[in-house]
């Protein structure tokens, strides 16, 4: 079984490779919003009936994903029954499997890079002697997993979004570091100038 860090170890040695041909490298790494509570039912059914599955199990499989209904309990009251109207059930052996069948097939919509998918993580990466063929290449593969979200109603999670881990050819992240340490400072700095003594009544 393949674990995240089988995928992070690909990333690596594909960048100490582009590093070895003095090539540069760009990777974006995708962090899907709510991913398995988002599932759209309707479109995991459509994606599980063009595998062309038995119509038993299929049948079977819209039944077990339809007309799911939950309650809440807070002491002793008990909430009114909702309606689950997305998602695939957790803590389940389908689960992961019904996940998987709606969302492997955006590494199709993906052109001219190089794909690692784990569960819901996902991760693309071009390697050029061109700094705009890398930028160019990354940003209409973006473009392209916007389109695959919206079509299939899924969302980024836009609060993990940032730019970038730098590395060099050693991996010593001596500038990713120095980085990390400016944007703490100037974030120490800020909470400095709201707690300052000269602030109150």
């Amino acid at each position: 079984h393949r674990q995240t860090r089988d995928q992070i170890l690909r990333i690596l040695q594909n960048g100490i490779a582009a590093f070895n041909m003095n090539k540069k490298m760009g990777c974006t790494f995708i962090d899907i919003e709510k991913a398995f509570y988002k599932v759209w039912h309707l479109g995991l059914l459509y994606k599980l009936n063009s595998l062309k599955i038995p119509c038993y199990l299929d049948k079977w499989l819209a039944n077990y994903l339809t007309n799911r209904t939950f309650m809440m309990r807070i002491g002793n009251c008990l909430s009114n029954a909702q309606n689950i109207q997305t998602g695939v059930p957790q803590g389940i052996v389908l689960g992961p499997t019904l996940f998987n069948i709606f969302f492997n097939d955006i590494v199709n919509v993906l052109k001219d890079v190089d794909i690692a998918l784990y569960a819901d993580d996902l991760s693309f990466w071009v390697a050029s002697t061109s700094v705009n063929y890398i930028n160019l290449k990354l940003q209409q593969n973006l473009e392209k997993i916007y389109e695959w979200m919206c079509k299939w109603r899924l969302k980024v999670s836009s609060n993990k979004t940032f730019l970038g881990v730098t590395l060099d050819p050693g991996l010593r992240l001596h500038e990713y570091t120095k980085i990390v340490i400016e944007r703490t400072v100037k974030r120490l700095n800020l909470i400095k100038s709201i707690g300052g003594k000269n602030w109150g009544a």
